[in-house]
């Protein structure tokens, strides 16, 4: 990809290899987009021309990608301060910096890109679908500096309906991966206490066709299914309430997942 935003200003004692990017990987357990490992073998530690992008009439401007092993404000610097301090989960990465107080921070599990403002620990914004979509942003947005800026705004509302989980209906009848009794799916999206932390499932089950036995349910996320042996009922409402559904999720990137065969265990 070219970079078009990037100025080529680093000394050559600023360039980084491979060998660079793939000890961070190896260190912090995540894989760089390839868009982004390209941008850093190209560029790092390069000044860029400030990008302005407007998402809901709210305007974002991006100035700075952290280098990657330069100082206390580069990317491996603040990689160890958020393994100690826990400033943010550790698979949102620091990606690029606003001219205010906010950060872009890419997410390892997907590539999606957030907005957090620094002082707003629990605020994310959904920015897009992918690193290199961010970047394809940048391009387009870097030489609106007397403009309103490079609205993306149905981009993004596209990006969260293809980023959307096909959670299914209430009623439906699945069987987990190992298991051997039926579950029917009573509750989606249940954010669970246990001991100081809240925890976040797909699902919520009940044995079929024992139905309701006590107050027992049996908690699991979507990747724990095998099969789906009949679909609940669909209307509207239940449109609406998986559109909800789905914005909580792409605006809390930070809720935490358990492992379903431990806690239920």
């Amino acid at each position: 990809m070219e970079f078009r935003f990037a100025l080529n200003t680093a000394t050559e004692a600023q360039r980084v290899t491979d060998a660079d990017l793939n000890e961070l990987e190896q260190t912090y357990g995540f894989t760089f987009p390839s868009v982004l490992r390209e941008y850093y073998l190209k560029h790092n530690g390069d000044e860029i021309l400030t990008s302005y992008l407007v998402l809901d009439d709210i305007r974002y401007c991006v100035v700075h990608f952290p280098p990657l092993n330069q100082g206390i404000a580069s990317l491996k610097a603040i990689l160890e301060r958020n393994r100690k301090y826990h400033d943010e989960p550790e698979y949102l990465i620091r990606l690029a910096d606003d001219r205010g107080n906010g950060v872009f921070l890419w997410d390892t599990r997907d590539e999606h890109v957030y907005f957090r403002e620094v002082d707003d620990e629990d605020e994310y914004t959904f920015i897009c679908a992918g690193v290199e979509r961010f970047f394809e942003i940048l391009n387009s947005a870097y030489w609106r500096e007397s403009d309103p800026g490079y609205d993306i705004t149905e981009m993004t509302r596209s990006d969260k309906e293809m980023a959307n989980v096909e959670f299914l209906p209430l009623g439906s009848i699945v069987l987990l991966k190992g298991g051997i009794r039926k579950l029917m799916i009573i509750g989606r999206g249940l954010n669970v206490k246990k001991d100081d932390d809240t925890y976040f499932f797909d699902y919520g089950g009940i044995l079929y066709p024992d139905g309701v036995t006590g107050d027992e349910m049996l908690y699991f996320n979507a990747d724990g299914i095998s099969k789906v042996y009949f679909h609940g009922y669909q209307d509207d409402d239940n449109d609406i309430v998986l559109e909800n559904l789905n914005n909580y999720l792409l605006e809390h990137p930070d809720v935490k997942r358990a492992d379903p065969e431990k806690w239920n265990a």
